[in-house]
């Protein structure tokens, strides 16, 4: 995920938030490193727990509070269908960009982007 958050333009995302498991330091940790800045954009990439920040970043947008951008990066292990999280972003439209990383999602999902493997 940090691999895909270093090749966004930093001018134009950020400030950046970074939300973890409370059991995981790593992933914080790298992100200090690797951040100098952020940005009204939420990044996941599957846990359920995505849903609720996607939800009030939504509604951030919609009342006109904040211009909050949504990006979802489907799991490579997803081969047939989106996970449970993905289809609630998909089916809802909460997401403005769901990315898949293999080309049978894009056809069975019109709206998401085919990005290809990402590690």
């Amino acid at each position: 995920m940090l691999n895909l958050v270093a090749v966004l333009n930093k001018d134009r995302f950020c400030p950046r938030w970074y939300i973890a498991a409370a059991t995981d330091n790593m992933s914080l940790a790298r992100a200090k490193v690797a951040e100098e800045s952020g940005t009204e954009k939420i990044l996941c990439n599957g846990p359920g727990t995505c849903i609720p920040l996607c939800i009030a970043g939504f509604f951030l947008k919609v009342l006109g509070v904040k211009r909050v951008t949504i990006f979802y990066v489907e799991s490579i292990a997803r081969v047939r269908k989106l996970s449970l999280s993905g289809l609630l972003l998909y089916k809802l439209h909460l997401a403005d960009q769901l990315f898949v990383q293999w080309p049978q999602l894009k056809q069975k999902y019109p709206k998401v982007q085919y990005v290809g493997r990402l590690m």
